[in-house]
Parts: C-alpha cells; sequence; structure tokens
C-alpha cells in the first residue's frame, strides 16, 4: 500500500468531499431514467478483449386483447437494425435473444409491469406505439438492463428515433452529455477543456462539454444550437454538440456516438460481471442438443464448434438438428463439425414442415437481429492452464451443523520451507454483520501451498515434511479424487465457466450422496477454496468473491447477495508488511482491526475527521479491536496504525 503524507490525504479528502456531494438524480425531458452519479467502471478490472462484441437483447411488445395496436415485429426488426448501425462503428453488434407480443390493453395503455418480464441473458427492451400517452424513454439506472421506449415527440414516434439508442446508450454505461450541470441536480459540470471528464460531466473526454442543451437546437436544416450559453469556470465557452445521441436533442438530430462514448461501452460489456452475460463468447460449443420443432440460430464473432466430441474425448451428447424447421450456424473465423452432429431436416413425421440447415463463414457478418440467437460456452480444451492467483483475497462462507463461518484468504508473499517455495496464504475467520454474525468463529492461520504448474497440481504443506494434493486440475472425466472423509468423488464434466477476467476451466464431480463439488482453475474450490478435504460441496459452503489485485474476478451471490466491492480491501498487506484487516467498509456502529495471530508488538491507532482533526487515538498490544464509532458523524475518515517505523493508512466511511 502507498504510504500518504498528511498533505496529500487533505487533497484526496477535499477531492472525495466534491464527488461525494453530487446530485445528480434528476432526469428531464425526454429521459426519465434513474440516473446515479457514481462511475461504474472504477470498481472494474480494465476490460480484457478487443475485437468484436455481440450484445443480446430480449424485446418486448404489447398488443391490445383482440391483438391489434402496438409495435410490429417488422418495426422491432428495423429498431433493432437502426441501434445495431449507431453501435457498429465500434465493434458492438446487437443480436436478438428473444421476442414476444403479450396480449393485454392495459399494458399497451398504461405501461406493463416490468418486473414480469425480466431475461437473465439479455438486456430486456420494452417498445410501446407512438399513441402512448407520455414520451419518450426510460432506464432504471445507468448501466442496467431495463429499458422502455413509449409516445411521440416531435410528430415522431419514439421507437422510430435515436430516443432507442439513448437508452440503450444508458444501459451500456452512458451519462447524458450534461450529466453532472445543474439542469440534472448536479453540481460538477465538465470543463470545456475536459481537464475535469474523469470525474466530471460524462466521464467522457471527447464529447464537447455540456451546460444543458435541452433542446436549445434549430432543427433545420442542419441542427444548429440557437442559444449562447455562460463560459465555464475557465471563461472558455461552451460549444455542445446538439448531434450527439445523449444530449437532448430533435429526433432527427441525434446521430452518432463518439470514439469516447464506444469505448465506455465496450468497457461495460468487458468489464461488469452482469453485462458479461449479456455477451456471445468469441470462442462457442454446441453440444447435447437434440431438436425436433423449433428453428435453430447460432452466432459467434469468432469460432464455433459443433458435435459431442469437442470439449473432450469423452461425448457430452450429440447434436441432431434432424427435426428442426430451420437451422443457421454462423461464425467469423471457421466451424468445426466433429462427430455426433446430425443433420437431416426433413420435418421426421411432418414432411410439409422440411427445413434446412446452413452454415456460413462471414467475416463482416455482425449477428443477424432478425433470428434468436442460442450459443454455449467456449471449449475447455482451448484453454490454457490459469495458476493460483497472486495478491488474492477470498471471501467464503459455511453453513454447517456448527454454525456459519465466515472466512477471508489472502495470497502473501512466498517463504521458503525445506528449501521449497511455498505461498503463504493467511485465513482469517470473521463476521460479516450484513451477512452472518457469529462471535464465536474469530481467529486466524497460516497455511503455505505449493503450486506444480507443469502438472496442474497444488499440494498444502502439512508439517513434518510431508505435503498433501488438494487440488489437481489434469483430472479427466471418469477419474477419481479421494478426500479424507473417505469418500471417492468422480469428475463427472469438465467445461468452461465465464469470469470477470476470462474464461477458466471447471471441474465437476459427484459422489453417491449427490452432493455438487466444482473446481475452477485458478479459484481452487468454490465451495471453500483450500480445503484439506479436497473434495468439499458446494450444498454447505461457497465462495462469494474473489478479488485479485483490488479487482472483481468471481461473485457468487445466490446465497448471500451482498455487495463484494464492500469487502474488496478487508485485509490490507503494506510494503512493510503490516497485516492488518480493518472492516467492515463502510461502517455504522463498530469498526474491526484485526492483527495478524500472535502479533502482540504495540502500534499506535489514530483516526482522523474529513478537515484532519484527530478525533480517536489508542494505544494497542492486542490482536484485535473493536471501536465503537456510533457517534461519529457521517462521512469519510482516515485510519492510521503506526508500528515503530511501519505505517499503515486506509480510508474508510461512515454511514
Amino acid at each position: 500500500m502507498r504510504l500518504l503524507t498528511y498533505l496529500s490525504i487533505k487533497k484526496i479528502w477535499f477531492n472525495l468531499v466534491a464527488i461525494l456531494f453530487l446530485n445528480c438524480s434528476i432526469c428531464l425531458g425526454q429521459c426519465n431514467s434513474g440516473i446515479n452519479d457514481d462511475d461504474i467502471l472504477q470498481y472494474y478490472s480494465p476490460p480484457r478483449t478487443s475485437g468484436t462484441i455481440t450484445v443480446r437483447v430480449a424485446v418486448h411488445l404489447f398488443s391490445d386483447d383482440f391483438g391489434n395496436g402496438g409495435v410490429t415485429f417488422n418495426e422491432a426488426y428495423d429498431v433493432l437494425d437502426k441501434l445495431a448501425s449507431n453501435l457498429e462503428p465500434f465493434d458492438i453488434c446487437v443480436s436478438l435473444y428473444s421476442i414476444e407480443n403479450t396480449t393485454n390493453s392495459d399494458y399497451l395503455n398504461n405501461g406493463p409491469p416490468f418486473s414480469l418480464f425480466t431475461s437473465t441473458n439479455a438486456i430486456d427492451m420494452f417498445l410501446l406505439p407512438g399513441s402512448f400517452s407520455s414520451c419518450c424513454g426510460t432506464t432504471t439506472n445507468v448501466p442496467c438492463a431495463k429499458m422502455s421506449i413509449f409516445g411521440t415527440y416531435q410528430g415522431v414516434p419514439s421507437y422510430l428515433s435515436h430516443f432507442v439508442s439513448h437508452e440503450f446508450g444508458h444501459c451500456l454505461g452512458l451519462f447524458h452529455t450534461f450529466h453532472g450541470s445543474s439542469c440534472e441536480g448536479g453540481s460538477c459540470l465538465e470543463f470545456v477543456d475536459g481537464s475535469n471528464s474523469a470525474n466530471c460531466g460524462d466521464f467522457v473526454t471527447d464529447t464537447p462539454a455540456d451546460p444543458c442543451l435541452a433542446y436549445h437546437v434549430d432543427p433545420t436544416p442542419v441542427c444548429t444550437v440557437n442559444v449562447t450559453f455562460p463560459n465555464d469556470p475557465h471563461n472558455d465557452p461552451y460549444n455542445p454538440d446538439p448531434h450527439n445521441i445523449m444530449t437532448y436533442t430533435y429526433p432527427n438530430c441525434g446521430t452518432y456516438f463518439t470514439a469516447g462514448q464506444g469505448q465506455r461501452m465496450r468497457n461495460v460489456l468487458q468489464s461488469v460481471p452482469a453485462f458479461i452475460n449479456f455477451t456471445i463468447p468469441e470462442q462457442v460449443y454446441i453440444q447435447n442438443i437434440t431438436e425436433n420443432a423449433f428453428d435453430k440460430y447460432f452466432f459467434s464473432p469468432g469460432q464455433i464448434a459443433i458435435g459431442s466430441n469437442v470439449t473432450t474425448s469423452i461425448s457430452q451428447g450429440n447434436v441432431d438438428f434432424s427435426g428442426t424447421f430451420k437451422s443457421d450456424v454462423i461464425a467469423t473465423e471457421f466451424i468445426d463439425f466433429e462427430s455426433g452432429f446430425y443433420s437431416y431436416p426433413d420435418g421426421g413425421n411432418f414432411p410439409w414442415l422440411s427445413g434446412y440447415f446452413k452454415s456460413d463463414i462471414d467475416e463482416n457478418y455482425c449477428s443477424s437481429t432478425h433470428f434468436k440467437n442460442e450459443f454455449r460456452l467456449i471449449s475447455p480444451n482451448s484453454l490454457g492452464y490459469n495458476p493460483l492467483l497472486n495478491n488474492t483475497v477470498w471471501l467464503s462462507t459455511l453453513n454447517g451443523m456448527e454454525g456459519y463461518e465466515n472466512s477471508l484468504w489472502t495470497v502473501l508473499e512466498d517463504t521458503s520451507i525445506n528449501n521449497i517455495i511455498y505461498k503463504k496464504i493467511f485465513q482469517q475467520y470473521i463476521n460479516i454483520p450484513s451477512v452472518l454474525n457469529n462471535p464465536f468463529l474469530n481467529g486466524s492461520y497460516m497455511l503455505y501451498l505449493r503450486e506444480d504448474s507443469a502438472s496442474k497440481q497444488i499440494f498444502q504443506y502439512m508439517g513434518f515434511g510431508m505435503e498433501q494434493l488438494i487440488l489437481d486440475y489434469s483430472l479427466q472425466i471418469g477419474d477419481t479424487m479421494p478426500n479424507s472423509l473417505g469418500h471417492d468423488y468422480t469428475v463427472t464434466s469438465i467445461d468452461s465457466i465465464l469470469t470477470n477476467d476470462g474464461y477458466r476451466k471447471r471441474f465437476t464431480f459427484a459422489d453417491t450422496s449427490g452432493f455438487p463439488v466444482i473446481w475452477v482453475e485458478g479459484l481452487g474450490n468454490l465451495a471453500d477454496p483450500f480445503s484439506t478435504n479436497r473434495v468439499y460441496d458446494t450444498t454447505f459452503a461457497n465462495i462469494i468473491c474473489v478479488h485479485e489485485n483490488g479487482n472483481l474476478v468471481y461473485e457468487f451471490q445466490e446465497m448471500f447477495p451482498i455487495d463484494c466491492n464492500l469487502y474488496n480491501d478487508i485485509i490490507e498487506s503494506d510494503i512493510n508488511n503490516i497485516i492488518v484487516s480493518v472492516y467492515p467498509n463502510p461502517a455504522n456502529d463498530q469498526l474491526n482491526i484485526q492483527f495478524a495471530p500472535f502479533d502482540i508488538h504495540k502500534k499506535e491507532i489514530e483516526i482522523y475527521n474529513i478537515t484532519g482533526q484527530l478525533i480517536y487515538a489508542k494505544i494497542s498490544a492486542f490482536t484485535r479491536e473493536e471501536i465503537n464509532i456510533s457517534e461519529f458523524n457521517p462521512g469519510i475518515y482516515l485510519i492510521k496504525i503506526t508500528e515503530g517505523k511501519k505505517i499503515f493508512s486506509k480510508l474508510i466511511s461512515k454511514v
């Protein structure tokens, strides 16, 4: 951790105050989106790949009780085509996940209950007709997975205007170009020279600063600004762009996104976990499908392998399209047909319904918006080995007969035992009030792991010169792995899982009990990363969060929905090797400070408020301190811990 001087800390405090006091939650005019101030990208790792990104969209249409009125299917296809043309310059393609029409007069006239229409693998787009009583579009937040378009503006139905791309831009993380201005309730307006664009405005440098254009535009003939704004604080004149899709302008004026906006949308699609699930992998494999009725359409912006043996030498299931009406497989690079693939689309028992199977290589193909796109994950055979992560923190929860246990694991420096190099792992049992609270399970210990990348195996040092194999990523389907309880677990499948830093190989085990057991390369056992039971099932335990270098790599939200970013820094190790845990952050009534086991050196603990005033001080020689902060005012504080010449510092938030 970088050590901060008092002056630099004050500078950070004042910058944080400037950001925290923004209040841009109001969105006026054409768009009624729930606009937050925070730039979500600051919480996630940089994007992983270049090349084409294909995002899936689920379209929801509505007609009256008799099936009349509303936006038609053909009109919806035209909407997607126009959206795709606005995204294509940035190698972002649009693929149709589903399209459906609901006959309900109330939904058509008053709007549907959006919570009833939720897709897990796509962005939901609700299209209502121009006759709708209000106008024009909304999203739930920035970014988000739901958007709606409705009504008419200046004689143009909203679904036929740039409003669709405007709201979709919000879904992919774009703010209004006038974000931070007073007309949106904000106080962090971007300067004309862009010098504060990283923290203010729309967080995009190449969009001209917009003090609130708000339709001050002459729409004919070329859409020009028809008002003069006061100069910015640097006395530079504003010149907002009336053609930018993310400003408030007339339907015929909003025509494009900037390169910076395009890159920001790509960053959201590649970095934010939920949005990664909305995209189609560049490497797709198709297995274990028998289709006797419906059309099948597969698109990949890269490669497709189809058949029963595309992942391992053991069949994962044939692919049979013999009974389909129509099947298309399209990729930009290559399509690999393996054994176990069948396609004789003669209609089977219904020859009058015979269709076709078609495969195409199209290097310039950007996914048809008119067909539902099925997809599968990539083949694990195409993945390289993922070693154990470095500078990593795991948060896991155990739900067993003895109660609830929350563990934090962190990788520290390497160490030598008997002239063999091991990774030192610090495990700490903690209480997280927002998840579970058990006062009897606090403590910590060290364990030592050796990774053999050549054999893809990980061993734990057990003492007295002995090691135990705890993870073996060289296993194949059908291989067995014993645990310390005497059960033999069998590998039943090997596939891939999409984490925030790319695809990783996943191993699934089973025994006679039927409990699920899952390993993921580089992450360990998803129940308990380094359990000496070796095969430990996810019925009773789960890794909730994994961070590497402060970036969220993996999260499991089915068991306990918590904010993984909240516990990103729960264990800290600075350059002077002070091992200390400060949590929770933000905190409400109590702040916990946990030092390494047997660390009984005297330490000075100090807490400063936002003005630099010392408000708490204590000398401690204990391994754990609990500080009552219930009387602290809400805000940002600096905690400073000094042990001799070693200094640990961290910003915390009191709520």
